[in-house]
């Protein structure tokens, strides 16, 4: 299977290792270096939990908690994406979990229901979401 990634083509044969921080499939070489998941087609720039609710410009547009509702509604970061994403093999099974809470993809930990990152609205704690 060939990457679709801005890797180059040595990295190829590098096992994927990371969970892409958008669909949270185990589709990237390493986090932060710039490949382009083939699952979600989130460019993979760094970003992740702490600042998922800031829209940091770089080469993917708006948030990554709205590319992450996005994949959980559409299957990629944005609803023009789709046309780039390939049907998932096996070997590139979802490490992180996510659901839909009122349009915001909220990350469910093994050993609790949601993520405190994602009870973060504006940069302060949306303290009804956390009650729920």
């Amino acid at each position: 299977m060939g990457f679709a990634g801005s890797a180059c083509e040595g990295d190829s044969m590098r096992p994927r290792a990371h969970a892409g921080p958008c669909c949270g499939h185990l589709t990237l070489r390493e986090r932060s270096g710039f490949e382009i998941c083939t699952a979600c087609f989130w460019e993979d720039d760094g970003q992740d939990d702490v600042d998922a609710h800031m829209d940091l410009g770089g080469p993917n547009r708006g948030t990554l908690w709205q590319a992450r509702a996005n994949f959980l509604k559409f299957g990629a970061c944005e609803e023009a994406a789709r046309r780039h994403v390939h049907p998932l093999a096996p070997d590139e099974p979802r490490l992180r979990q996510w659901f839909l809470l009122d349009d915001v993809a909220v990350e469910r930990i093994p050993s609790s229901n949601v993520s405190p990152w994602n009870l973060l609205r504006d940069g302060g704690l949306d303290r009804h979401r956390a009650q729920r």
